[in-house]
């Protein structure tokens, strides 16, 4: 039976980005926002944040729920609906209570979670009764695979169409793009070195308009993700300071290997990732590891890349694995 594609669950321009290569695809349906309607979409905006989404008068919620996207799948005779969903917006909005609703509304459809992000924070039983519905559940952590017995798959993303500029001439050496907090000390020490041995950089905080420190642009509302590849395409290097419990593929890692440019990364596992080429990746513990001399080399980097981290490949591999036998009632 052919099978419709269905993905919800997924916020911010990131996100988007990953799956700009499924607009191609035939069957294929990307529900990009939790309420179609924009005036009754605002109003739910404005109730969750009233309501600490929805922790206070829970039963607001349930009058929104005709206008949910993911609710208004119909099932078809001849087709089987498979969901896909981002861990970004379950139990948020995609609570038990929609998908129960889904599957009453559609028992054969197929639900497929995909974790873009480690367990750590979703291990609620709130979490767990959401993702007990599910009939796989794919992770891009190795180790929670390993933990819960989660399928691997690793970061998906997608290339625009501004890969083509990405051979313009580098205006500046090292670009970073984030949050700071702990990262502060790390990135201004960063700073530091590179401004020592002459090393441009470009380095933007993100949630801190207020804040002031010498060689760090800070902003209090996000960069639009045109923005940032427009500063990433100008740069030899992407730097990526990881917090000390992620360990995952990240959207900087593959930036990095789509656009060939060097990566900076504090993610020791970033040597077991299938990209990983010493000459254009280092990986540092300490500052004292930091060899800067790594981003003023002059061979340009070239991982070879032919579309490897495409959301199509991903889609290929569900599909494989609800033909395979035993998965076919």
């Amino acid at each position: 039976m052919e099978r419709r594609f269905y993905v919800a669950g997924y916020v911010g321009e990131g996100a988007r980005r990953m799956l700009l290569d499924l607009s191609q695809m035939k069957n294929m349906v990307l529900l990009d926002k939790v309420i179609a309607n924009k005036p009754v979409r605002v109003l739910y905006y404005r109730i969750s944040a009233w309501t600490k989404q929805f922790e206070r008068f829970a039963f607001l919620k349930k009058l929104f729920y005709p206008w949910y996207t993911v609710l208004q799948i119909k099932p078809c005779p001849e087709k089987e609906n498979c969901i896909l969903f981002f861990n970004s917006g379950f139990c948020r909005e995609l609570d038990l209570t929609v998908i129960q609703r889904l599957k009453k509304r559609d028992p054969k459809a197929k639900l497929i979670l995909y974790m873009v992000d480690p367990m750590v924070g979703f291990e609620s039983e709130e979490h767990w009764q959401v993702i007990k519905q599910m009939d796989h559940v794919y992770s891009i952590n190795k180790a929670d695979c390993e933990k819960y017995g989660f399928l691997y798959y690793p970061l998906i993303y997608s290339v625009g169409g501004e890969a083509v500029c990405a051979s313009e001439e580098a205006k500046t050496d090292l670009y970073y793009l984030g949050s700071g907090n702990d990262r502060d000390e790390a990135l201004s020490c960063i700073y530091k070195k590179c401004e020592k041995a002459g090393i441009t950089t470009d380095f933007h905080v993100l949630g801190e308009e207020n804040r002031k420190c010498a060689g760090i642009t800070f902003h209090q509302e996000p960069l639009s993700y045109e923005e940032n590849l427009l500063h990433l395409l100008k740069a030899r290097a992407i730097l990526e300071v990881m917090h000390k419990d992620f360990d995952n593929p990240t959207q900087r890692y593959c930036e990095a290997v789509v656009y060939n440019k060097r990566l900076l990364t504090n993610n020791g596992r970033t040597k077991s990732f299938a990209f990983y080429d010493p000459r254009y990746m280092q990986v540092f513990e300490k500052m004292e590891d930091l060899d800067l001399d790594f981003l003023t080399q002059q061979e340009k980097a070239d991982y070879g890349y032919q579309g490897e981290f495409s959301p199509c490949l991903f889609i290929q591999e569900i599909n494989s694995r609800l033909d395979a036998p035993g998965e076919r009632e």
